[in-house]
């Protein structure tokens, strides 16, 4: 896995002391440390990181004597730079750290330069010629890698952060800040963004090539080609998971575990590193794990099918748009990658051949930054689904209503045969909404169906759901042989975002035949807006909104004080309101001040050892 984010400002000598912890020499010995890339090179960067070499270049101070510092209200601003960190797999972790396998632990090594060595390609500065600012492709880079064993809970966890230099040479001028361009999104800030999850499958491929080469097969474990080596227990070293399920539930939000990762966080100590390494072996031996028998042979050299990147990159397109109408431009590249055997300058290959593919038609960019994709199919649905909804919207259903209920009174007052709602609501309100709807069907005598994405979804519903209302899964509804006895129905289609386009046109092509009135229940966020809804609300369908009543959610205000007593106080009631078991968000205005809340609320919460679960709003 990757995870990137920027390093801060102003803060050099406290980033070089977390990435100089102590525990790293005992298990990786003095190559816990040291420099990468071609920039690195040319500084005459060699051996262990130096801390006050990095301090000065996190600053932008580069040992040559350049200086890419900018000063602003007598303050350096310059920007540092990233830190990308490479986690191995926990099975890997184990393998390295606890069983003590150098072999394991250099093929991490391995892939997170193989990794660096993709990024470095694609790094770029700005340049001005002439009045006129253009990206220049530089190919090289400065990281400093700095590589840890444990997480907050001593469990073995191996992982590398490579600190990237905000700086790479320009052949036209010299020493550089690397690009950044928001616009469209071509820089290299925001390409290492956009492609996140690519660059860590390119890592986890050349890792798992290493390791497949040693003897290991493996298991997946999740998409984006996730594994884990197969034989090797994980489960009693994954202390953090077990805490942030604990703390909120296994089916909870990744909103709500990443509060509970914040919230369950402890300060990283170090007594007796023999004694923790013992304590690791004293667990995998309670385990009656086998070295012997997770290992299938002593070298296997895997055998590199030949594989036409042309039909990879047309078999991942179908893959992908057959489950999503619209995907990313990083996940086709992940797509693609996990299908390919490890190979130099993968990214730039597939780039390449990506581009060929939107030229010629068979990839259509949704943005002008590309980085959003569908298929010319899919545009043929779309046009095929907006025609029917106009056919269901310029016909009417000659519903009535006695009901107080909103819902109802909305339906009937639009009178056609396609409605659109906005459902926002925890599981109960949306039972409750349908219910609302069997009530309007039963009063004109309708049969009420409610369609669902899938027969788990249709099966939860069931249980809840009035009797006389039938659930049934998309795929189930147009395979049946259809039976109404010529009676009309009310057929509400829940989480109506999750439907594909060629179901929806199939489900409205029939209700429209049937005489059928829809109503499509959308539930996604407003960042993630169902593609029928945005279909139907380009047609000029106001939606109805059914939102669950904010009656029970409390709303507070910071006063008007300094910066530092507004942070103090938010974080005091972050841990008053956490402590009464309610569930608790502080909105901030800035990505600084959310950061400083961040810091200053996890301090207050390790202080008072606060872990419980959470239930009111706090903004």
């Amino acid at each position: 896995m990757l995870s990137v984010k920027n390093l801060t400002s102003g803060g050099a000598s406290a980033s070089a002391n977390y990435y100089e912890e102590k525990d790293n020499y005992y298990f990786v010995g003095e190559e816990g440390t040291g420099w990468f890339g071609k920039g690195a090179e040319r500084l005459g960067l060699t051996g262990t990181v130096d801390r006050n070499t990095f301090e000065q270049m996190l600053e932008g101070k580069l040992p040559d004597g350049t200086q890419l510092t900018f000063n602003k209200t007598g303050k350096n601003q310059h920007r540092p730079g990233y830190d990308l960190t490479f986690s191995a797999p926990k099975s890997v972790s184990v393998l390295a750290l606890v069983e003590g396998n150098t072999a394991v632990l250099d093929a991490h090594k391995q892939a997170v330069a193989s990794a660096l060595k993709e990024i470095e390609n694609i790094s770029s500065t700005r340049t001005m010629t002439k009045g006129v600012t253009q990206t220049e492709m530089t190919g090289n880079t400065i990281a400093a890698l700095f590589m840890h064993t444990t997480n907050r809970n001593l469990d073995p966890n191996l992982h590398t952060h490579a600190l990237l230099i905000n700086a790479t040479w320009s052949d036209k001028k010299g020493w550089k800040t690397l690009s950044s361009d928001t616009i469209n999104r071509n820089g290299f800030n925001e390409i290492i963004r956009d492609l996140q999850i690519t660059f860590g499958s390119i890592y986890r491929q050349h890792l798992k090539e290493s390791l497949q080469k040693q003897g290991y097969s493996f298991i997946s474990t999740g998409k984006n080609g996730l594994w884990e080596i197969e034989g090797v227990p994980t489960e009693p070293f994954s202390s953090r998971r077990k805490e942030v399920v604990e703390a909120v539930g296994e089916t909870a939000s990744a909103k709500q575990k990443s509060a509970a990762v914040l919230a369950t966080r402890k300060a990283k100590t170090f007594t007796n590193v023999e004694t923790l390494h013992k304590e690791w072996q004293a667990v995998l031996a309670k385990t009656g794990y086998s070295a012997d028998k997770v290992k299938k042979a002593e070298t296997i050299n895997p055998s590199t099918p030949e594989v036409n990147l042309k039909e990879a990159i047309q078999q991942s397109i179908k893959v992908l748009s057959d489950k999503n109408t619209r995907f990313s431009y990083d996940a086709l590249l992940t797509h693609v990658i996990n299908r390919l055997p490890c190979q130099t300058k993968v990214l730039e290959t597939l780039r390449k051949e990506i581009n060929k593919e939107i030229k010629q038609g068979n990839l259509v960019p949704l943005n002008s930054e590309s980085t959003l994709l569908t298929t010319e199919n899919h545009l043929k649905q779309e046009n095929t689904v907006s025609t029917l909804i106009n056919q269901l919207r310029y016909s009417k259903h000659e519903l009535t209503t006695a009901q107080e209920s909103t819902l109802a009174k909305n339906i009937t007052q639009n009178n056609v045969r396609f409605n659109l709602v906005n459902l926002k609501g925890g599981f109960t309100h949306e039972i409750q909404v349908i219910e609302e709807l069997h009530g309007l069907a039963k009063e004109n005598k309708l049969n009420t169906v409610i369609i669902t994405p899938n027969k788990k979804i249709s099966d939860k519903l069931q249980e809840h759901v009035n009797k006389k209302v039938k659930t049934i899964s998309i795929d189930d509804y147009l395979n049946a042989i259809h039976k109404n006895n010529n009676k009309r129905q009310l057929i509400g289609i829940y989480q109506s975002e999750h439907l594909p386009l060629n179901k929806v046109a199939a489900l409205l092509n029939r209700s429209y035949t049937e005489g059928d009135t829809i109503i499509a229940l959308d539930s996604a966020s407003r960042k993630n807006k169902g593609l029928t809804s945005e279909i139907a609300r380009a047609l000029g369908a106001e939606p109805i909104n059914a939102f669950e009543s904010n009656a029970d959610k409390h709303f507070y205000f910071i006063p008007d004080q300094d910066k530092t007593s507004r942070i103090q106080t938010a974080a005091n009631h972050f841990a008053n309101f956490y402590a009464l078991n309610k569930d608790v968000i502080i909105q901030a205005g800035n990505n600084p001040t959310k950061e400083a809340i961040i810091t200053k609320t996890r301090d207050v919460l390790i202080e008072h050892e606060f872990r419980t679960n959470k239930k009111t709003l706090y903004f």
